[in-house]
Order: C-alpha cells, then structure tokens, then sequence
C-alpha cells in the first residue's frame, strides 16, 4: 500500500504535465496544476506555467504583428494601383484617340479572364497590363500616334516598338514583373506572324493572348485616325472568328465572344 502511494505521489503530477503538454500541441494554452506537492515537481510546474505563457504572449505579439502587415500590404496595394492609373491616364493624354481605351480593355480582360479561370494573381497581373498596355506609346511622337490615313512601312516599325519601349520603362518594378512579359507579348500572334518576337502557341502567356484579343475588339470598335467609322459589333465579332487560331489564340475567342456581346452596349452605348 505504501508502495502503491508512492508510486501516485509521483505519477499523478506527471500525468498532469503529460496532459498539459498535449494541450499546448493541439493550441490550448491553459496553464497546468499540480497541486500537493512541494519539491521538484512543483518547480518544474511553475516552470512550464511560465513557458506557457511565454509562449502565448508570443504568438498574441505575432497576430498583432500579421494584421499590421496585413494592413500594409492592402495600402501598398491600393498605392500601386493609383501608380497604375496614372500612368494609364499618361498614355490617354498622348494619344487623343485612345481615350478611354485602356479602361474598356481593362473591363474586357478581367471578364474575360474569369470565363477562363484565370487565378486571382493572374487576374492582377492581367488589370495592370491591360490599364498599361500602350505606355510605350509615350516612346512614340503624338504626331505619328495621331496621324490620319495609312502608315508607311517605316511609320509601322516605328509603331511597333511600343511593346519593348513600354516593357524597357516598367523595368525594375518588381510587382510588375509578370505584367511586363504580357506587355511585351501582347501583339504575338498564335501563327508565329505578331511582334516583336514572334512567339507562337504556346510560347505566349494566356493572358498576352487575352490582352490581344480585347485591345484588337476595342480597336475595331472605336473611331480611329486610319478609320473614322468604328465597325459594327457583329462584324467586329466575325473578324475575330475569321483570324482565331491565326492572330487571336481559339479558346480566347471562344470565351470572350459572349463578354463582348454583353459587355459592348454598356461600354460603348452611343455605338
């Protein structure tokens, strides 16, 4: 019998400190009692008392810390997307003609880019090449940007370095590293026919691909220089279907042919 209330003497305070240890694991941080001991196990009780507590400051200090970055990070956010918009609102005051441009093509690729699935990074990456995908036009003079009539071969080269003037002036802004390569493509063609590397297939981000056939929809939409007649939405749509597999990638036209139907009216509601 003795032996038997020795054995409990030790044991029982064990357990508890067993128990209270496997309460901490699964994130239960309430403080463990030994009572009716006054030795070793009640310093080794108080001692982990301390710890745990210790340990919730800790991750308490370390919440308060998350929602403050949290909090950071979403102003940071918004700060980059004012940045965005004023350079979109920089490319609209050089090109009189592309007034309001960017922001159609902005709402076409984000629903575009949901019928797709797109994930919501690419999503991101996608608003802000879309809102600044002619920057580079700033590289080019308002005279030719505006000029009436057909251009000429060199005028046309001339033109067609905006994608590597554009992706050259966002270099260095980290958080628009992946909206700089859709920048760079969005005048690639599936057919290998685009500029100004001339990638094909697959070799093109989806989202240069939807860039491309929103900017092309807009473009046939709108009043030009070279055309002062915007085309009809169905001949706009016809085009796209004619060209898909060779200038606009199949599976985008698909998807975007029906945001465009729907869209159209709402964004250009005096065509």
């Amino acid at each position: 019998l003795i032996s038997y209330q020795l054995a409990r003497y030790v044991s029982r305070p064990v357990e508890a400190l067993n128990a209270a240890m496997k309460n901490v694991g699964e994130g239960n941080f309430s403080p463990v009692s030994v009572t009716n001991t006054n030795d070793e196990f009640m310093l080794l009780n108080l001692q982990f008392n301390a710890m745990v507590s210790s340990i919730k400051a800790l991750i308490n200090e370390n919440l308060s810390k998350k929602i403050e970055i949290e909090s950071m990070y979403k102003e940071l956010q918004t700060n980059y997307a004012a940045t965005v918009e004023a350079l979109a609102n920089a490319i609209e005051a050089k090109d009189t003609y592309t007034k309001g441009h960017c922001e159609r093509v902005t709402s076409y690729c984000m629903d575009i880019g949901l019928a797709m699935r797109i994930n919501s990074n690419g999503i991101q990456d996608l608003r802000f090449a879309a809102l600044l995908h002619d920057i580079g036009k700033i590289g080019v003079s308002g005279k030719l940007l505006n000029k009436e009539g057909s251009l000429t071969n060199d005028e046309q080269i001339v033109i067609g370095k905006h994608p590597d003037i554009g992706c050259n002036i966002l270099e260095g802004i980290d958080f628009l590293k992946k909206s700089r390569m859709i920048i760079m493509q969005h005048h690639e063609r599936p057919d290998g026919s685009g500029y100004p590397q001339g990638l094909i297939n697959d070799q093109i981000l989806l989202e240069a691909k939807i860039l491309s056939v929103a900017d092309a929809f807009d473009a046939m939409t709108s009043q030009r220089p070279y055309r002062k007649s915007a085309l009809p939405l169905e001949e706009a749509l016809s085009e796209l279907k004619k060209y898909a597999g060779t200038n606009f990638d199949a599976a985008v036209v698909e998807a975007a042919i029906p945001v465009f139907a729907a869209r159209f009216p709402q964004l250009h509601p005096y065509s």
